[in-house]
């Protein structure tokens, strides 16, 4: 995570990058969750949503970082992927809060799903904050994604959708976008980048720092 010059940036890391990647072409066991009334066929956790394939199962996590792009520290969560403990996927099985939706299907390509803000007055970039808000698993005939559900909670959603173009996926730009000041503004990109294109981008980085 950098901030420099009034960018933000909140980015999955190499060590997640890289067990991501090993994920195309194994078969699809489980991901937990509660199911989230307010998103029929949705499911919902607070800080961790664990991804059971064959022979791995990995935990997407949400934990809170400060920043202070916007001239003032404020907590923002950032996703970190790793590898899920015996007792933790235990305990999800014995709970019940897992879907098996979709078992057996195969991995064929994983995206991490990047999103860009900026604040913008009297037509000015003031700030600029990137963050990957999550993963998407794309799986023969359907695709799963675990992103986050809000810019300043750890709280996680998972989505599933006929396809990546079909996912319902939240908008929470909601939470700057609400009670502008005169000739203030925001805008926002949303992008899907396979998981071999960021790594490789993210291997790059590290080496300019080094």
């Amino acid at each position: 995570m950098d901030v420099s010059e009034k960018v933000a940036r909140s980015h999955l890391d190499a060590g997640s990058l890289e067990l991501l990647a090993a994920l195309p072409g194994k078969r699809w066991q489980f991901v937990t969750g509660e199911p989230l009334a307010e998103r029929p066929g949705s499911l919902a956790a607070f800080d961790e949503v664990i991804v059971a394939l064959e022979g791995i199962a990995l935990a997407v996590k949400s934990a809170l970082r400060v920043l202070n792009f916007e001239g003032f520290e404020d907590d923002y969560p950032r996703l970190d992927v790793v590898p899920a403990t015996a007792p933790a996927v235990d305990r999800a099985r014995k709970s019940g809060r897992l879907s098996y939706l979709n078992r057996g299907a195969v991995v064929s390509r994983v995206y991490i799903v990047r999103e860009r803000l900026s604040q913008l007055c009297n037509g000015e970039v003031q700030w600029t904050y990137s963050t990957d808000i999550g993963v998407v698993f794309e799986l023969s005939g359907v695709a799963v994604a675990v992103v986050k559900a809000s810019h300043h909670v750890e709280a996680l959603q998972v989505s599933f959708g006929a396809s990546v173009q079909e996912l319902d996926l939240p908008d929470r730009t909601i939470e700057w976008n609400w009670d502008n000041e005169i000739g203030q503004e925001y805008r926002t990109s949303r992008e899907f980048i396979d998981i071999l294109d960021c790594l490789n981008g993210s291997l790059d980085d590290e080496r300019h720092d080094r």
